[in-house]
């Protein structure tokens, strides 16, 4: 899943609400990386969903890999 939009609209917020079911007024922006691990069950079976929340300034932590 990739979540994209503009600074301070409040996509880590809606991750978090998915994995921890939680949400936080006073969250700060985004630095760099930070993944989101949630585990669901299907049929029986654990499905792990790694997301990740990146930072503004993406591209140019891209361009130094």
């Amino acid at each position: 899943m990739v979540v994209v939009g503009s600074p301070g609209v409040g996509k880590t917020s809606f991750l978090r609400r998915f994995v921890d079911d939680a949400f936080d007024e006073d969250q700060n922006p985004t630095q760099g990386l930070e993944p989101e691990l949630k585990i669901v069950e299907h049929n029986g079976k654990q499905i792990k969903l790694l997301m990740w929340t990146f930072s503004a300034d993406t591209p140019s932590l891209i361009k130094q890999w």
